[in-house]
């Protein structure tokens, strides 16, 4: 159930009117069919939608009757950033290193991959 309301259990209910939202939809017999679009579990069925209306409505001032509204804080965790990859640090760390070069040369060729060259 979503009520647009937030007051804490020690407020009292505010004394301006709720505004509801009433779903009305023609079924294929011809019938209305009323939702309260805020509480959908309260449907009826009606021959007009004047009708539907004042069902809706009696229906709505019987549930507020009822009804305590009570607000909860539930706080949100803010989520952690992703952690970095444990390897990052390493980028670069051989870059404009010429025994390094010769190395990976070496492989390259050991590999067959000669054609790929140093990567700048």
């Amino acid at each position: 159930m979503n009520l647009p309301i937030s007051i804490s259990p020690s407020e009292q209910l505010p004394t301006e009117p709720f505004n509801f939202h009433f779903l009305l939809e023609e079924d294929p017999s011809g019938q209305i069919k009323g939702t309260i679009a805020e509480l959908p579990d309260c449907q009826v069925m009606a021959t007009t939608q004047d009708e539907a209306i004042a069902e809706l409505q009696q229906i709505t001032r019987d549930r507020m009757d009822k009804m305590t509204v009570v607000s909860f804080h539930l706080p949100i965790k803010q989520k952690s950033l992703p952690k970095r990859n444990p390897w990052e640090k390493f980028i670069g760390m051989y870059e404009g290193d010429p025994i390094f070069a010769e190395i990976a040369a070496e492989q390259r060729a050991e590999r067959g991959l000669e054609h790929l060259g140093w990567i700048e």
